[in-house]
C-alpha cells in the first residue's frame, strides 16, 4: 500500500509542477487582473514565454480541448485582448501537436501566429 500511496503523491506533484508554465500563468493571471498586468507578471516569472511549454500539455481532466478552455477563461463578452490571450494559451495547452517534443513557440511561429505575450528579451515592445 505504501508504494501505491507514494506513486500517487508523485503523480500529483508532477501534475502541479507541470501547471507552472507561461500559458497556465496567463490564464490564471488574466482572470485576476488586466491583460497587461498578466503579461508583465507571467513574463517576469517565465521569461522564455511559450518556448518552454510543450504543445498539447494541458490537463485533459480540466478541459477536453482549446474551445472549452477559451469558453471557461474568456467569455464572449470579454475584451478582445483577453480573448486573444486566452485563445493563444488554450491553443498551446489543448491543441494536439504533430511532434511529441514541439513547444508552443515553434508551433505558433510555424503557423505565422505572433502571440500576445509582450516583447521577447532583446525586442522592443
Amino acid at each position: 500500500m505504501h508504494k501505491h500511496a507514494a506513486g500517487l503523491a508523485l503523480f500529483f506533484l508532477a501534475a502541479h509542477a507541470s501547471a507552472d508554465d507561461f500559458a497556465n500563468c496567463l490564464l490564471t493571471s488574466s482572470r485576476q487582473g488586466t491583460v497587461s498586468s498578466a503579461l508583465a507578471s507571467c513574463r517576469s516569472e517565465h521569461p522564455t514565454g511559450y518556448a518552454n511549454v510543450l504543445k498539447g500539455s494541458g490537463d485533459r481532466t480540466r478541459y477536453r480541448n482549446a474551445q472549452e478552455c477559451v469558453a471557461a477563461n474568456a467569455p464572449a463578452n470579454a475584451e478582445a485582448d483577453r480573448r486573444t490571450l486566452a485563445a493563444q494559451a488554450c491553443q498551446c495547452l489543448y491543441d494536439r501537436s504533430e511532434s511529441a517534443e514541439e513547444n508552443c513557440d515553434s508551433d505558433f511561429e510555424k503557423r505565422g501566429i505572433y502571440p500576445l505575450q509582450g516583447a521577447r528579451p532583446g525586442q522592443q515592445k
